[in-house]
């Protein structure tokens, strides 16, 4: 698919838009592709009744013939996505990632921009697991590729259009609910069609109604991976012998390192060294499916240690991280209301710290539904141990070496990794709203 060139569209912004730049221009006109694609929906999710549709702008690293004549004339190339849901939730893909996995058709340069659309009236950041497909994705410049997500709703004064589906596959005029569990096919509401209002807005901003037709003036935040999922796993890109090289490679090298962070506290480093026995111990289990094993442990405010390990399973999608499987545990003990409370069985206590490695002693942030997990339901504020080569900030190689002396390469690309403490919040940051995904302003964050 694609969009007019460069030339063709400044023009068009200095013609007949508002004075804004064009890179404003530009975005705008792509969240109303973005919108135009998802009011093309034949019905919502069955689940959520939330639709979200992703656009994906990309260069070719050689144009196929049938995008020969687009690249030739500098047209924007892009796929679409939207959002599914089986009736357990658990299996739902999101929109992000559905339109990514079309990009392994066709010899990919690079991925230029992502656009988002969702039935929100407020923009809503990519959910966990949306943030780390794309982070693992080869094409995506995690610092350079903006990420760009718009509500449904034009914020000129006068004009309020509610870019939402009705059942007729027209846009809806005004506010519609949309909750959980409602019937995906009775989106209702005065509508006007979509070829009258979605191409042109005609208020000028303060109410009154304007004979110059300008877009529509959608609300929208653009930000960047690693913003919205730090701390990435050090085997971000890398396939799976390449994580078992640089697994070896950091086990023998850890010596010089001992995991002697400054500011690293011993109760740390010795749940560290629970839970990668916890890895070693079950390295094995399943070997056959993948050759990296991870254990999570944490340890509570009043001393108490948990651990698990992963669960593989042959259908990748379905296994079981390690963070997760503590989750029962974690919940039950922060629910509890102390040693007089016969019903609770345990006295109240938080985790104090979070911490999830391999069999090689590598330490992982947690993994999108631990994220998720986490942040949800009131962990937060719990600390987690992170490892990163403190030159990257998360994106860059666990293990570097510049100029050293090929002896002493090993001293130095130890000492090039760190380990933090970071609270559960900052590697979770921007969470949907519940209320915003459905348009109810006064609802608490879950």
């Amino acid at each position: 698919m694609r969009r007019p060139q460069r030339q063709q569209q400044q023009q068009l912004a200095a013609a007949i838009h508002d004075p804004h730049d064009y890179e404003n221009y530009q975005d705008l006109q792509d969240i109303q592709l973005a919108h135009e694609y998802r009011l093309k929906l034949k019905h919502s999710p069955r689940q959520s009744s939330f639709c979200v549709v992703a656009v994906i702008f990309y260069e070719l690293l050689r144009p196929d013939i049938a995008d020969a004549d687009a690249a030739t004339k500098g047209e924007r190339l892009f796929v679409v996505g939207t959002n599914d849901e089986p009736c357990y939730i658990g299996g739902a893909i999101c929109a992000e990632r559905a339109a990514l996995v079309q990009l392994r058709f066709l010899p990919i340069k690079k991925i230029t921009k992502i656009v988002i659309s969702t039935d929100a009236h407020h923009p809503v950041y990519p959910g966990m697991l949306c943030r780390e497909f794309m982070s693992s994705h080869m094409y995506i410049d995690p610092k350079e590729v903006p990420i760009v997500t718009a509500g449904c709703v034009c914020q000129r004064d006068g004009c309020g259009l509610v870019c939402l589906l009705d059942a007729a596959g027209t846009a809806v005029a005004h506010h519609v609910s949309s909750t959980p569990g409602a019937d995906a096919g009775t989106r209702t509401g005065a509508s006007c069609s979509i070829k009258d209002k979605m191409g042109e807005c005609s208020f000028n901003g303060n109410g009154s109604s304007s004979s110059r037709k300008v877009l529509h003036e959608w609300e929208y935040v653009k930000t960047y991976l690693t913003d919205l999922y730090p701390h990435p796993s050090p085997y971000t890109r890398l396939t799976a012998l390449e994580s078992v090289e640089l697994g070896m490679e950091f086990s023998k090298k850890r010596g010089c390192l001992s995991y002697n962070s400054p500011g690293l506290s011993q109760e740390a480093k010795e749940l560290i060294l629970v839970a990668v026995q916890v890895a070693r111990d079950s390295s094995k289990d399943r070997l056959d499916l993948h050759p990296i094993q991870y254990a999570a442990a944490v340890k509570f405010d009043n001393g108490d240690v948990y651990t698990a390990s992963q669960r593989k399973t042959l259908e990748y999608g379905c296994s079981v991280d390690a963070i997760t499987q503590l989750a029962s545990i974690m919940m039950a003990s922060s629910s509890s209301t102390g040693t007089d409370d016969a019903t609770a069985g345990v006295v109240r206590r938080r985790p104090k710290w979070i911490v999830q490695v391999d069999q090689y002693g590598v330490i992982h942030a947690p993994f999108a539904a631990a994220r998720a997990f986490l942040s949800e339901y009131g962990f937060g504020d719990c600390r987690v141990l992170v490892q990163q080569n403190n030159r990257e900030q998360g994106y860059g190689p666990l293990l570097e070496c510049d100029d050293a002396d090929e002896d002493d390469t090993t001293n130095h690309a130890a000492k090039n990794v760190v380990i933090m403490e970071v609270a559960v919040n900052d590697i979770a940051p921007s969470m949907p709203e519940l209320g915003r995904l459905h348009n109810v302003e006064d609802t608490k964050p879950l």
